[in-house]
């Protein structure tokens, strides 16, 4: 049905009218299908990584050996992304509506002094309109998807070269997903499954065995 509407809407200049079959009379009596870039997505935005490796040494407290201490960051921001398609009459800014947040990014501060080693990190996921096309109080008493951000934590222990016993726990806080509903689907949910933990805290105990 695609191709016959943008076939019809081009005056019969569209690539798609290929696919269109017609009789002698111009009637369409059939149509092929297969893969055809009609569509193009475009998205603009940066990415920036930073590490930062803490001089411990001035701090006279921690002994001769201080150990160290290693910071990085790592946030995307992304500005626009559309998909152009003839099809579409009306192109719209995906980012920052529900699924796609402008701004993710991760912190991580690492400690390690002889054969222990801690990790800290912080997930930040931005916040999100759920959908451009409703007004609050006229239609919907919901329109905004609130931020999150998620602290997991690790503790190792190196017993050799070879050997590594751990504990790591993620989303320390406990923190519940994000109310993000998305009724479509074979399954309606309540939260965006591919941006938010659905376990809650999750504690798992290790061993690395390297050979």
């Amino acid at each position: 049905n695609n191709a016959v509407q943008q076939c019809n809407l081009s005056g019969q200049a569209s690539e798609v009218c290929r696919f269109v079959i017609r009789d002698a009379s111009r009637a369409v009596i059939g149509t092929t299908t297969q893969p055809f870039n009609l569509s193009v997505t475009k998205t603009d935005g940066f990415d920036v990584e930073m590490g930062y490796r803490v001089p411990l040494s001035n701090f006279a407290f921690l002994g001769d050996d201080p150990g160290q201490l290693n910071l990085r960051l790592v946030t995307g921001y992304i500005s626009q992304r559309v998909t152009i398609s003839p099809l579409v009459p009306i192109t719209r800014n995906a980012v920052g509506v529900q699924g796609s947040p402008k701004v993710r990014a991760n912190f991580t501060a690492n400690y390690t002094k002889g054969k222990w080693s801690t990790q800290a990190q912080v997930r930040y996921i931005g916040d999100q309109i759920w959908d451009r096309n409703r007004t609050i109080g006229v239609d919907t008493n919901f329109n905004h998807i609130a931020d999150r951000a998620y602290l997991d934590g690790q503790i190792s222990y190196k017993l050799s070269e070879t050997q590594e016993y751990y504990i790591n726990v993620q989303n320390v806080l406990d923190r519940d997903p994000a109310f993000s509903p998305n009724p479509g689907g074979a399954t309606p949910t309540q939260t965006d499954t591919g941006l938010y933990d659905q376990v809650g805290r999750n504690i798992r105990l290790g061993f690395r065995l390297r050979y």
